[in-house]
């Protein structure tokens, strides 16, 4: 009776935790807006309310990152880098009514695609097929030198436009410097990386 009575309880324990995993999985997926050229951010795409404003605020805030996945079947690599923005943590102010604001954070989403980019383009030129634990190393090493990167030009970009306040500064970099940048770095866009043993 114990017996059964324990097998019947972890199975119901295994069966939640791993609904519990699932579900969790997709709450995380859900948060995050991965990059296309296609689709711009939109208001609603910031889900933090920030309730009091001060002086010093900013028009919004956002929240982007390089994520990474890899999968190796056989003789191949599948390797899987994106940028992403986080939309339980990324924030607009709601009384932006003229939109520049908004127009500032995409720059800060396309410059984390940038970085991806150039992350993709190191990857795929430096690295051949190896073990997984390689790999696992490897994308962490070179993840961490983009997200600096990534940080360094944000705040560069902040500085030069005044979190978008100057406007020329600002019109300057959406409609030059970003979209350069993305170029210099076209062949690279694909999220997906193969690697094949020759």
């Amino acid at each position: 009776m114990n017996r059964h009575f324990l097998l019947i309880f972890y199975t119901i324990l295994l069966s939640s935790f791993i609904y519990s995993q699932n579900a969790s999985s997709k709450i995380r997926k859900a948060n995050f807006i991965p990059w296309t050229k296609e689709r711009k951010l939109r208001t609603n795409d910031f889900k933090l309310i920030k309730k009091k404003f001060g002086e010093n605020d900013y028009t919004g805030m956002t929240y982007t990152d390089i994520q990474y996945d890899y999968k190796i079947i056989k003789d191949s690599v599948y390797i899987n880098i994106k940028a992403v923005f986080n939309t339980r943590l990324s924030w607009l102010n709601a009384s932006d009514t003229t939109l520049s604001g908004l127009k500032h954070e995409q720059g800060h989403f396309d410059i984390c695609e940038i970085m991806a980019r150039q992350m993709r383009r190191d990857f795929y030129e430096g690295f051949s097929i190896k073990s997984s634990n390689y790999y696992y190393k490897n994308l962490k090493n070179l993840r961490r030198k983009y997200v600096t990167k990534l940080n360094k030009l944000n705040k560069l970009y902040d500085k030069e436009t005044n979190h978008g306040i100057n406007k020329s500064k600002q019109l300057e970099w959406e409609s030059t410097i970003i979209p350069k940048m993305l170029i210099q770095n076209e062949g690279y866009e694909n999220a997906m990386i193969l690697i094949t043993k020759s």
